[in-house]
Protein backbone atom coordinates (compact mmCIF):
# COMPACT_ATOMS: atom_id res chain seq x y z
CA UNK A 1 0.00 0.00 0.00
CA UNK A 2 1.31 3.44 -0.89
CA UNK A 3 -0.16 6.76 0.09
CA UNK A 4 0.72 10.44 0.27
CA UNK A 5 -0.53 12.38 3.29
CA UNK A 6 -1.35 15.97 4.13
CA UNK A 7 -1.73 17.93 7.38
CA UNK A 8 -5.36 16.80 7.43
CA UNK A 9 -4.30 13.15 7.98
CA UNK A 10 -3.21 13.53 11.64
CA UNK A 11 0.33 12.18 11.81
CA UNK A 12 0.39 9.77 8.93
CA UNK A 13 3.76 10.02 7.22
CA UNK A 14 3.94 12.26 4.17
CA UNK A 15 4.75 9.05 2.25
CA UNK A 16 3.73 5.74 3.80
CA UNK A 17 4.27 2.16 2.64
CA UNK A 18 2.92 -0.87 4.50
CA UNK A 19 2.82 -4.61 3.73
CA UNK A 20 4.65 -4.40 0.41
CA UNK A 21 7.46 -6.17 -1.42
CA UNK A 22 10.25 -4.95 -3.69
CA UNK A 23 9.99 -1.17 -3.28
CA UNK A 24 12.48 1.24 -4.91
CA UNK A 25 12.54 4.96 -4.12
CA UNK A 26 14.92 6.97 -6.30
CA UNK A 27 14.97 9.80 -8.78
CA UNK A 28 17.64 12.33 -7.93
CA UNK A 29 15.09 14.81 -6.59
CA UNK A 30 14.29 16.43 -3.25
CA UNK A 31 11.50 15.43 -0.87
CA UNK A 32 10.86 18.52 1.26
CA UNK A 33 8.86 18.00 4.45
CA UNK A 34 8.38 21.77 4.83
CA UNK A 35 9.06 21.78 8.55
CA UNK A 36 8.02 25.42 8.85
CA UNK A 37 4.38 24.51 8.21
CA UNK A 38 4.47 21.91 10.98
CA UNK A 39 6.62 23.72 13.54
CA UNK A 40 3.76 25.03 15.74
CA UNK A 41 2.39 21.48 16.04
CA UNK A 42 3.42 19.03 18.76
CA UNK A 43 5.63 16.03 18.10
CA UNK A 44 3.13 13.67 19.71
CA UNK A 45 -0.63 13.40 19.93
CA UNK A 46 -0.18 13.16 23.68
CA UNK A 47 0.81 16.82 23.82
CA UNK A 48 -2.23 19.07 23.67
CA UNK A 49 -2.99 22.77 23.64
CA UNK A 50 -1.12 23.85 20.52
CA UNK A 51 -2.70 26.57 18.48
CA UNK A 52 -3.10 26.38 14.71
CA UNK A 53 -2.66 22.59 14.61
CA UNK A 54 -6.24 21.29 14.66
CA UNK A 55 -5.09 18.43 16.90
CA UNK A 56 -2.55 17.23 14.34
CA UNK A 57 1.06 16.48 15.12
CA UNK A 58 4.25 16.31 13.11
CA UNK A 59 4.63 13.55 10.51
CA UNK A 60 7.70 11.73 9.26
CA UNK A 61 8.58 12.21 5.60
CA UNK A 62 8.80 8.48 4.81
CA UNK A 63 7.60 5.52 6.87
CA UNK A 64 7.91 1.97 5.61
CA UNK A 65 6.67 -0.94 7.70
CA UNK A 66 6.09 -4.69 7.34
CA UNK A 67 7.86 -4.60 3.98
CA UNK A 68 10.71 -6.52 2.34
CA UNK A 69 13.04 -5.76 -0.55
CA UNK A 70 13.51 -1.99 -0.11
CA UNK A 71 15.97 0.14 -2.07
CA UNK A 72 16.28 3.88 -1.41
CA UNK A 73 18.98 5.74 -3.33
CA UNK A 74 19.99 8.93 -5.11
CA UNK A 75 17.45 11.13 -3.33
CA UNK A 76 17.51 14.01 -0.86
CA UNK A 77 15.21 14.32 2.17
CA UNK A 78 14.99 17.83 3.54
CA UNK A 79 13.27 19.61 6.44
CA UNK A 80 11.32 16.70 7.91
CA UNK A 81 8.93 17.63 10.73
CA UNK A 82 9.99 14.44 12.58
CA UNK A 83 12.24 11.55 11.50
CA UNK A 84 13.08 11.74 7.81
CA UNK A 85 12.99 7.96 7.26
CA UNK A 86 11.32 5.50 9.65
CA UNK A 87 11.63 1.77 8.97
CA UNK A 88 9.65 -0.68 11.14
CA UNK A 89 9.63 -4.48 10.84
CA UNK A 90 11.42 -4.45 7.48
CA UNK A 91 13.78 -6.92 5.80
CA UNK A 92 16.34 -6.75 3.00
CA UNK A 93 16.90 -3.00 2.87
CA UNK A 94 19.61 -1.08 0.98
CA UNK A 95 19.84 2.69 1.49
CA UNK A 96 22.66 4.42 -0.38
CA UNK A 97 23.63 7.76 -1.89
CA UNK A 98 21.00 9.53 0.21
CA UNK A 99 21.31 13.03 1.62
CA UNK A 100 19.24 13.94 4.71
CA UNK A 101 19.20 17.56 5.86
CA UNK A 102 17.11 18.91 8.73
CA UNK A 103 16.83 22.60 9.51
CA UNK A 104 15.00 23.68 12.63
CA UNK A 105 13.53 27.15 13.01
CA UNK A 106 14.51 26.99 16.69
CA UNK A 107 16.77 24.82 18.79
CA UNK A 108 14.73 22.09 20.42
CA UNK A 109 14.64 18.51 21.57
CA UNK A 110 12.15 17.34 18.95
CA UNK A 111 12.71 14.01 17.27
CA UNK A 112 14.48 14.97 14.04
CA UNK A 113 16.37 11.75 13.47
CA UNK A 114 17.68 11.00 10.03
CA UNK A 115 16.89 7.28 9.88
CA UNK A 116 15.08 5.27 12.57
CA UNK A 117 15.09 1.57 11.85
CA UNK A 118 13.95 -1.80 13.07
CA UNK A 119 14.42 -4.91 10.97
CA UNK A 120 16.77 -7.44 9.47
CA UNK A 121 19.38 -7.46 6.70
CA UNK A 122 19.77 -3.70 6.40
CA UNK A 123 22.63 -1.80 4.74
CA UNK A 124 22.96 2.00 4.95
CA UNK A 125 25.96 3.37 3.06
CA UNK A 126 27.59 6.14 1.06
CA UNK A 127 25.28 8.84 2.39
CA UNK A 128 25.34 12.27 4.10
CA UNK A 129 23.22 13.04 7.16
CA UNK A 130 22.91 16.40 8.95
CA UNK A 131 20.00 16.44 11.37
CA UNK A 132 20.82 17.79 14.86
CA UNK A 133 19.52 14.57 16.44
CA UNK A 134 20.40 10.90 15.89
CA UNK A 135 21.70 10.42 12.36
CA UNK A 136 20.79 6.72 12.59
CA UNK A 137 18.78 5.15 15.43
CA UNK A 138 18.55 1.36 15.65
CA UNK A 139 15.69 0.03 17.74
CA UNK A 140 13.85 -3.25 18.21
CA UNK A 141 10.34 -1.82 18.41
CA UNK A 142 8.40 -4.36 16.42
CA UNK A 143 10.89 -7.24 16.72
CA UNK A 144 14.53 -8.26 16.60
CA UNK A 145 16.93 -5.96 14.72
CA UNK A 146 19.82 -7.95 13.28
CA UNK A 147 22.35 -8.05 10.43
CA UNK A 148 22.66 -4.28 10.11
CA UNK A 149 25.61 -2.58 8.41
CA UNK A 150 26.16 1.18 8.49
CA UNK A 151 29.19 2.32 6.49
CA UNK A 152 30.75 5.18 4.59
CA UNK A 153 28.56 7.88 6.14
CA UNK A 154 29.35 11.55 6.58
CA UNK A 155 27.49 12.80 9.62
CA UNK A 156 27.48 16.49 10.49
CA UNK A 157 25.94 18.43 13.37
CA UNK A 158 24.16 15.33 14.64
CA UNK A 159 24.32 13.20 17.75
CA UNK A 160 25.82 10.32 15.80
CA UNK A 161 24.54 6.75 15.67
CA UNK A 162 22.44 5.33 18.51
CA UNK A 163 21.08 2.01 19.64
CA UNK A 164 17.80 2.69 21.40
CA UNK A 165 17.01 1.82 24.98
CA UNK A 166 13.96 -0.02 23.58
CA UNK A 167 15.63 -3.40 23.25
CA UNK A 168 13.05 -5.92 24.43
CA UNK A 169 13.47 -8.17 21.38
CA UNK A 170 17.16 -7.47 20.87
CA UNK A 171 19.65 -5.75 18.59
CA UNK A 172 22.38 -8.08 17.29
CA UNK A 173 25.06 -8.32 14.62
CA UNK A 174 25.44 -4.59 13.92
CA UNK A 175 28.52 -3.27 12.10
CA UNK A 176 29.67 0.35 11.81
CA UNK A 177 32.47 1.10 9.31
CA UNK A 178 34.11 4.28 8.07
CA UNK A 179 31.79 6.79 9.73
CA UNK A 180 32.96 10.43 9.58
CA UNK A 181 31.56 12.62 12.36
CA UNK A 182 31.88 16.41 12.16
CA UNK A 183 30.55 19.28 14.26
CA UNK A 184 28.73 19.54 17.56
CA UNK A 185 26.87 17.81 19.18
CA UNK A 186 28.46 14.44 18.49
CA UNK A 187 28.15 11.31 20.60
CA UNK A 188 29.73 8.88 18.13
CA UNK A 189 28.07 5.49 18.63
CA UNK A 190 25.79 5.61 21.65
CA UNK A 191 23.67 3.05 23.53
CA UNK A 192 20.78 5.06 24.97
Amino acid sequence: MFRVSSPDDDCNPLIGINNAKNITITGGGVVNGQIGLWWPCPQSRFISEYSNCSNHYRPRILKIQNTSGIIIYNIKFKNSPMQAIALASVTDVHIHNVFILQHSPVEDNYDKDGIDLNGQNIVIENSHIRVGDDAVLITDRGGLSTNITVRNLKIRLSRGISISSYTHYGVTNVTFENIHLHGDPINGVDKK
